[in-house]
């Protein structure tokens, strides 16, 4: 091997030990709740840049208190100005606008603009990187979009989806991630994540996030909405139905260990989160009672949950919740 091949697989393999946190936020937090202390220490002491884009209006690349960027000002989003801004920042923040948006924001000609390899720079140093809403959707590993927004020709004129799974910059936590205030319930998520063909996936609830710490191969539940995760194995698929895939109920603190495919529970916070959609209560159901055969019915298909050997039960008596539990997702259209 050549020596500079083989000094770029060194700064391949290593460049990820000095990426800085990224944290996807389902909202912006309200203050004094628990994601907004979660954000505080993720940011220190820190004072962030805040980019924010916006669908109408012209780009504010100079204010003082944050950025304000046009959708698809590409122009601004090129700027040496708004680079320099990012690159000195200490932390940087993204709100508003959506995945396409960002994408097509970021990118000028088929190539990356100086805003994204400012950020990506930024990130690299080890500098947080916060993404709120569409922005977080934009980090995340897949978010779903509108198919009718992406305007591509469908190979397979039968398929009539209307939403679809994409990867905008792919950033953040590796899974496909949705979220309650973005439009979507629980059983939305689990079925594009399997028509997509993705191993995990993962629902925010109100009020909650991620955040994937690249130093420790972890990743994090934010806030107190709490976190739905999926997980599936390969040979379970079949065009409607999906077999022996694994859910759990994730609160704050919990983290998936990245090196190992596991989750580790947080023994400070071991309540459900609260409020609760249909599949959340379906969750604590099974827990109280895991003998018993607990079904969801919905417009996404049929779910039959269940315990496996490996499944454990968490929490007070009011408040049970399982990790890795087993489901079966029939009849999805």
């Amino acid at each position: 091997m050549r020596y500079a091949a083989w000094l770029l697989l060194m700064v391949l393999s290593t460049s990820s030990f000095a990426q800085g946190p990224i944290a996807i936020l389902d909202a912006r937090p309200a203050p004094d709740s628990a994601l907004h202390q979660d954000l505080g220490a993720i940011l220190g002491d820190a004072e962030p840049l805040v980019i924010e884009l916006v669908s109408e209006g012209p780009s504010e690349i100079d204010r003082e208190d944050r950025v304000v960027l046009a959708q698809s000002d590409l122009e601004s989003a090129d700027a040496r100005a708004l680079s320099d801004r990012v690159r000195a920042s200490n932390a940087v923040v993204l709100e508003g606008g959506s995945l396409l948006t960002w994408h097509k924001t970021l990118h000028r000609a088929h190539r990356p603009t100086r805003l994204m390899y400012a950020l990506l720079s930024n990130s690299r140093e080890g500098r947080a990187l916060v993404g709120i809403g569409g922005a977080g959707a934009a980090l995340a590993g897949a978010g779903i979009v509108e198919i009718a927004d992406l305007g591509e020709i469908s190979r397979n004129p039968r398929r009539t989806h209307k939403l679809g799974a994409r990867v905008a910059l792919g950033w953040g936590p590796p899974a496909l991630i949705d979220a309650e205030v973005w439009g979507g319930d629980t059983l939305r998520t689990l079925r594009l994540m399997e028509r997509s063909y993705m191993g995990q996936a993962a629902h925010l609830g109100r009020g909650s996030g991620l955040v994937l710490e690249p130093r420790e191969r972890r990743v994090r539940v934010l806030g107190e909405g709490g976190v739905v995760f999926f997980e599936t194995g390969p040979g379970h698929r079949n065009r409607h139905d999906l077999r022996g895939g694994r859910v759990s109920l994730l609160v704050r603190g919990d983290t998936w260990d990245l090196r190992h495919g596991r989750i580790l529970s947080s023994s400070e916070l071991p309540t459900a989160p609260s409020p609760r959609g249909a599949l959340e209560v379906a969750l604590g159901e099974l827990s109280r009672n895991p003998t018993r055969r607990t079904e969801l019915e919905s417009p996404w298909g049929h779910l039959l949950l269940r315990v496996r050997k490996d499944t454990r039960i968490l929490g007070t008596e009011t408040a049970l919740r399982p990790i890795r539990a087993e489901f079966d997702l029939l009849n999805s259209p």
